[in-house]
């Protein structure tokens, strides 16, 4: 085994073949086209170089693993990325990545360093392959190497594979184009065997010229997520532009079946699955992929796209087959997660094979559909807790985005996962520049796996669409991530709601009545809004029974329904000590109520108008005594004198709470408009009643 101090002169001895005129011709233009990014990189770099201290701390890493020397006679440093940092039996630590100049440019390589103090101090990177330089680049016609990723067999032996560019070889990008080569160490790094290629099978996405190599890159570590216990990993592959009408990038899968065998590079069993007319895609690209093991034993995986949010698939039978992608959702029912074309990771929060049934990902969760291209700006970067849900149809869902870092700009997360001492650490290229590490804990990921734990995700369940927008982004600002559902459309569970808003003004379906109350009694809470306790209820009997609500027809003699519409009216707060009513909530007026039945409800208490809204008249309290009168509404004495005798001016039953079983439900008569949702006593009301602990 020899010293790998001169990757350039093993490549050449590996390629007598290639013609120098066309290395000649094609360096020179390489070196003409990235010329200007080079030195204006450099000089940037250079005079930046003073604050590098300060600004690697930005994002509040707990591990510095490498700042840029920005020496680029010596080694080109100044883009870092592909970001691979892994482990061994004996718990060293190791580092894998890319690294150039810049991105694609003559000097890109393949760099490594290691720990041997759990993180703490990393060595000066080695060069395991590619160029150290530009001018190493030009001697040998370009050579360069890229995305390199580790396999680690169950005796401590270190694989390394990784993309090797073929001077004059090229499909539609140098780096991504090449062959698979990899070496091997037996002493944790110190040493190396010489490259060796390992073939790849020819896809019909392929260049047809088969002297071309495929274009690809694996940019996740490959995991033990495969049949027993072998090596999976999720693969991009760039269609030649032939191909191009129908997509530009789809997603495979290699399977490694023998490395714990220690054999050599040439002998790996490289299995390739979901190729060729199987390989899959969404819209024009769909590549990155990320996968987790979910705790039934699926494999969930997530790919980034062109469409304006990731996509998703799913296998049951250990990564050899996949479904069909699919829009990624914060949960089934709601809104894709809005993301350009950039990395979105996922990863389980304990570690990278635990189906824990915990998880995170990242998105930079915006996207704007006008624009006419997919890349957009790499902009904040946030983390979405994900969840296990085992009888959804995305299995996973995700809490409300938690800001995780706030550059403006050039986050681009190609990053891996390690535990180190019973912590999780996301290992990450900040800017594709400072190589970190940070722990991802309770700041980040609340509570446990079980869907059950409190959080602050609400489904509400409407067809009353104009009122929604407000609705919505009420209770988006109160923290809750919100997925929407119209009646008509449900087709999924209640479980892992932590809040759920009706706002129906058709009969309710039978079906969504069971699961609602079914919700409620089972501890779920539930906020009842306007139109879902209308006139329409009254097809609805099981409904009102639930709520102890009495509704009869606008031509009975006593009680009938009435409405009240295009009116201002005041709300009343008859709990002026209940959270739900107090906290947080201003008042700009006090208002004297007395109640026709409730002597405890007479007296002065704080109050507010709503402008050109709605009123229902008689919705009877069949139960008074079991419910907690939150708020009263009020007419002014004109208003009262034009209705009719049988219909009351002023009631009690403009807010209440009520013990439903485990659970409560809390009944909101405003909401009519969406001013009603705008107003800022009445909008702090309902986010108080989906926040309230009893």
């Amino acid at each position: 085994m020899m010293k790998l101090t001169t990757p350039t002169l093993l490549f050449l001895l590996l390629f007598p073949v290639i013609a120098f005129a066309q290395q000649k011709a094609d360096v020179e233009s390489w070196q003409k086209e990235y010329a200007d990014r080079f030195q204006s990189t450099v000089e940037r770099r250079l005079q930046q170089k003073p604050e590098f201290a300060e600004d690697v701390q930005f994002s509040k890493p707990d591990y510095i693993v490498f700042i840029p020397s920005v020496e680029p006679e010596k080694l080109g440093d100044t883009y870092d990325d592909h970001f691979q940092v892994f482990d061994t039996p004996n718990g060293n630590l190791f580092a894998l990545w890319c690294q150039a100049t810049v991105e694609g440019a003559l000097d890109q390589h393949v760099a490594f360093s290691r720990s041997f103090d759990k993180g703490k101090t990393w060595e000066p990177p080695q060069v395991l392959a590619g160029n150290r330089t530009v001018a190493e680049g030009l001697v040998n016609g370009g050579a360069i190497a890229s995305w390199a990723f580790p396999l680690v067999s169950k005796s401590g032996r270190i694989y390394i594979l990784y993309n090797q560019f073929v001077p004059g070889k090229v499909s539609t990008n140098r780096q991504h184009t090449g062959l698979m080569m990899g070496i091997y160490s037996d002493d944790n790094g110190g040493t190396w065997t010489k490259p060796e290629g390992i073939p790849m099978p020819r896809s019909i996405n392929d260049p047809p010229d088969s002297a071309i190599p495929p274009e690809w890159v694996v940019w996740q570590k490959p995991l033990r997520l495969g049949k027993n216990g072998n090596y999976l990993v999720g693969v991009s592959r760039y269609a030649h532009p032939s191909m191009h009408s129908k997509y530009r990038t789809l997603t495979e899968f290699i399977h490694f079946d023998n490395v714990d065998d220690n054999p050599p590079i040439k002998d790996i069993i490289v299995r390739w699955v979901q190729t060729n007319d199987n390989a899959l895609h969404i819209g024009v690209h769909c590549e990155e992929p990320a996968i987790v093991k979910l705790p039934d034993g699926r494999l969930f995986c997530v790919m980034r796209t062109g469409i304006g949010s990731p996509c998703w698939t799913q296998s049951s039978d250990d990564g050899e087959t996949w479904t069909e992608p699919k829009p990624l959702l914060i949960r089934d029912g709601g809104d894709p997660i809005p993301h350009p074309m950039s990395p979105c990771p996922i990863y389980d929060a304990k570690g990278n094979e635990a189906a824990s049934g915990l998880y995170f990902m990242f998105a930079h969760n915006t996207f704007d559909m006008q624009s006419t291209s997919p890349w957009q700006n790499r902009g904040p970067l946030f983390l979405f807790a994900g969840r296990f849900h085992k009888d959804a149809e995305q299995p996973v869902w995700f809490d409300a985005p938690k800001p995780f870092i706030e550059r403006p700009t050039n986050n681009s997360f190609y990053t891996s996962l390690t535990v180190l001492d019973g912590k999780t650490v996301l290992w990450y290229p900040d800017q594709k520049f400072y190589l970190l590490g940070k722990y991802i804990d309770e700041r980040y990921i609340d509570g446990q796996p079980d869907a059950a734990q409190p959080g602050k995700n609400a489904l509400i369940l409407a067809d009353k669409v104009d009122e929604m927008p407000e609705l919505r982004k009420l209770i988006q600002s109160g923290g809750w991530t919100v997925t929407q559902l119209a009646q008509k459309d449900w087709n999924t569970s209640t479980s892992g709601f932590d809040a759920i808003a009706v706002y129906i003004h058709e009969p309710i379906l039978e079906a969504v009545e069971t699961a609602l109350i079914d919700y409620a009694e089972q501890g779920g809470r539930l906020l009842v809004v306007h139109h879902a306790l209308a006139s329409a209820k009254m097809q609805n009997p099981r409904w009102l029974a639930f709520l102890d609500i009495k509704i009869v027809p606008k031509t009975a003699p006593d009680a009938p329904w009435f409405v009240s519409a295009d009116i201002a009216f005041t709300v009343v707060n008859l709990a002026p000590k209940h959270y739900i009513t107090s906290n947080g909530v201003e008042y700009d007026k006090t208002a004297a109520y007395r109640s026709t039945n409730r002597k405890e409800l007479n007296g002065e208490f704080p109050a507010f108008v709503l402008e050109q809204s709605e009123l229902f008249h008689n919705q009877q309290n069949m139960d008074a005594d079991a419910k907690i009168p939150l708020l009263a509404y009020q007419m002014d004495a004109t208003q009262a004198g034009e209705l009719p005798s049988n219909v009351p001016a002023f009631d009690e039953t403009a807010g209440w709470l009520k013990k439903t079983g485990k659970g409560w439900t809390v009944y909101l008569q405003p909401g009519h408009a969406p001013t009603d949702f705008q107003h800022p006593a009445f909008g702090r009301i309902l986010l108080n009643a989906l926040d309230w602990n009893e």
